[in-house]
């Protein structure tokens, strides 16, 4: 593949990270730019940018989001407005004419219009919920029954379990999308409450979408509780 082609030009320095990164990239832009898509660490879509060699080497040498402005050349994201990205990888399409940006969005947001993302809220994502919870920790407006939850874990264990149980309840799909939606929004509270983001869900889905054994998952006895011998018997 272009990734061993691409390792001895790498470790003998006749190729830069940037001239890498590019070397199996095609462009049919008269300028030669690769359209860049940019997304938070949870995998929403923050905008459209553009790359090429330079902003490429300065994105990974840095590790930050860089770009190159079709009107002012190289474009560190944040340095101005403080809303600064932390890169956290580069994926290249299939077609190897596009590339992705996953970044850590920090300050504002990355649309200039002070919101999150330049295509709007995106109201209803797991993604927003997470982000308004969060912003609930540290700035949770009077009489906010989130805050409540975050400073009574008795009251949060109590609501997390009704709601599941109600959701296991629920027969019609309507009442089960409603159910699941309460469930979501109690589990990601509990996670906020320990500090976890959504990426670091994300990050044990994927995990345990890789698993090649897997235990029965059998249900734990009433009383369980961490450190207790699992109800699964070892893998071989």
């Amino acid at each position: 593949g272009i990734e061993t082609v691409l390792r001895r030009p790498l470790l003998d320095g006749s190729l830069s990270l940037g001239q890498a990164m590019a070397a199996p990239l095609v462009s049919d832009r008269p300028d030669g730019l690769f359209a860049t898509v940019v997304v938070g660490e949870d995998l929403g879509c923050l905008g459209l940018c553009y790359s090429n060699e330079e902003s490429l080497a300065a994105a990974l040498t840095r590790r930050v989001g860089a770009y190159w402005s079709r009107t002012r050349g190289l474009w560190i994201k944040g340095l101005t407005s403080g809303a600064t990205q932390s890169l956290l990888r580069i994926d290249l399409d299939c077609d190897r004419d596009s590339i992705r940006f996953v970044v850590r969005q920090d300050g504002i947001g990355f649309c200039h219009m002070e919101q999150e993302s330049c295509f709007g809220d995106d109201l209803g994502s797991i993604g927003a919920l997470a982000r308004t919870l969060a912003d609930r920790r540290k700035n949770a407006p009077a009489g906010s029954y989130t805050k409540r939850l975050f400073d009574d874990a008795g009251l949060l264990k109590s609501k997390l379990l009704e709601e599941c149980e109600e959701l296991l309840a629920a027969d019609d799909p309507k009442e089960v999308a409603w159910e699941t939606a309460d469930v979501l929004y109690f589990a990601m509270t509990a996670c906020v409450r320990h500090g976890v983001t959504l990426a670091e869900v994300q990050r044990n889905l994927a995990r345990k979408a890789l698993r090649v054994r897997r235990r029965p998952g059998n249900a734990k006895p009433p009383g369980w509780k961490p450190g207790d011998p699992s109800p699964d018997p070892p893998l071989a």
